[in-house]
Formats: C-alpha cells, structure tokens, sequence
C-alpha cells in the first residue's frame, strides 16, 4: 500500500463527491466520483 493512501480525507472526499454527482459526474469508472476512496483498497 503507498503511503499517501493513509492520508485520505474523507471530508474533502465527501463534500467534492457532493459537488461531482450534482454534476452529473459517473459514480464509476476511471474518472468517477467513487474512485479516489476505492483506490485507497
């Protein structure tokens, strides 16, 4: 695992996730909203 995958920030993650799926952003895939938290699996 990469270190800067312990620094995430869920409340930053959250509130661009919110801005993302307002959008109408995908929830998957290689530039979805879901991606930045399932990449720190």
């Amino acid at each position: 695992m990469e270190e800067d995958n312990k620094d995430f920030d869920f409340s930053t993650f959250q509130a661009e996730a919110i801005k993302k799926l307002q959008s109408g952003a995908p929830v998957t895939g290689k530039d979805g909203v879901m991606t930045s938290l399932l990449k720190c699996f």
